[in-house]
C-alpha cells in the first residue's frame, strides 16, 4: 500500500526534535518492514527536492517565503503573519503533491492537524487527520495570547478536520474534546503502536541508578502542557506510600 504523510515536522538529517516527528520516523520505518510504501511531504529549510531514506520516500517542500508571501505580509502590516505562512504552505503542499500524483498515485494521505498541512490537498486520494492536539487548549497552557491573527490560524485547522474523509487520535479524551468543541460527529480512536525497534542499548545508566528499583520514566518535555506537573504530584503520592519508588525523567525543561 503507498500511503502519504503530510506533516510540518519529521526526524531527518539534522533534526531530531519533536514528538510528531519521531512518530512518524518509526511509523514510516515499521511499515516498511510491514511491506509497505510510505511517503513522507514535509516543509522545511533545505531546498526541495526527493530522497529515499531506507525505504522510505522523502519529499522535501522548501518553506521560504515567496515574494506573494512577503507582498501580503507587508499589506495587511504583518497582522496576519501566521495565517498567511500557514495558506502559502497549504497552496505549497497543494502544487507539490498535484505534480507528484499525476505521476505516482498513492492509496492515501494522512496530515497531521499541527499547521494544517492538508488544508487544501486534492480531493483524492481520500485524506484521513490525526490529531494529535486541541489547538486553543495547548495555547492556553503555554500562555499563547488570542490575537485575530491566532484565532483565524487555528480556524484553519478546524476547516481542515472538516475536509476529512475521516480523523483519529491516540486517545479518547482527546476524540470527546474535538467532538465537543469542533462538532466532529466521527472520531476514532487508535492507540499509538508501542515497539523497539532499537538493536543496540546501553543499559549502563539503569544498571547505576534503577536496578532492582521500583520506577516510572518519562520521556518527552518536561513542561505543564504535558502533564508533568500532575506526574510529580501523583509520585510523590506513591512515594509516600512506597519508600523506594522513583521518578525518573528525561526531557528539556520549559517550566
Amino acid at each position: 500500500m503507498k500511503i502519504g504523510f503530510l506533516t510540518a515536522e519529521y526526524v531527518y538529517r539534522n533534526n531530531f526534535r519533536g514528538g510528531l516527528g519521531n512518530y512518524l520516523k518509526r511509523i514510516t520505518y515499521a511499515l516498511v518492514r510491514a511491506g509497505h510504501e510510505p511517503h513522507v511531504f514535509y516543509y522545511t529549510d533545505i531546498p526541495t527536492a526527493t530522497h529515499n531514506d531506507s525505504g522510505v520516500h522523502i519529499h522535501t517542500i522548501n518553506n521560504h517565503p515567496s515574494r506573494l508571501g512577503l507582498r501580503s505580509n507587508w499589506a495587511t502590516r504583518n497582522r496576519l503573519r501566521q495565517t498567511l505562512v500557514g495558506v502559502e504552505r497549504a497552496m505549497r503542499f497543494r502544487r507539490h503533491l498535484k505534480v507528484y500524483l499525476d505521476k505516482y498515485p498513492l492509496d492515501i494521505l494522512q496530515t497531521s492537524n499541527s499547521s494544517s498541512p492538508g488544508l487544501l490537498a486534492p480531493n483524492y486520494p481520500p485524506m484521513v487527520v490525526r490529531g494529535n492536539s486541541y489547538q486553543p487548549l495547548v495555547d492556553k497552557y503555554e500562555g499563547i495570547n488570542a490575537t485575530y491573527d491566532r484565532k483565524l490560524f487555528v480556524k484553519l485547522e478546524a476547516l481542515q478536520y472538516r475536509r476529512a474523509r475521516g480523523v483519529f487520535t491516540p486517545t479518547q479524551t482527546l476524540a470527546d474534546l474535538l467532538k465537543s468543541k469542533l462538532g466532529l460527529r466521527d472520531v476514532q480512536v487508535i492507540h499509538t503502536p508501542y515497539f523497539v525497534e532499537t538493536p543496540d542499548v546501553d543499559e549502563s545508566l539503569y544498571e547505576k541508578y534503577l536496578s532492582g528499583k521500583e520506577y516510572i520514566l518519562f520521556f518527552g518535555k518536561l513542561s505543564p502542557l504535558k502533564g508533568f506537573i500532575l506526574l510529580q504530584k501523583l509520585c510523590r503520592m506513591f512515594g509516600s506510600i512506597t519508600p523506594t519508588f522513583m521518578q525518573c525523567s528525561s526531557g528539556k525543561i520549559e517550566m
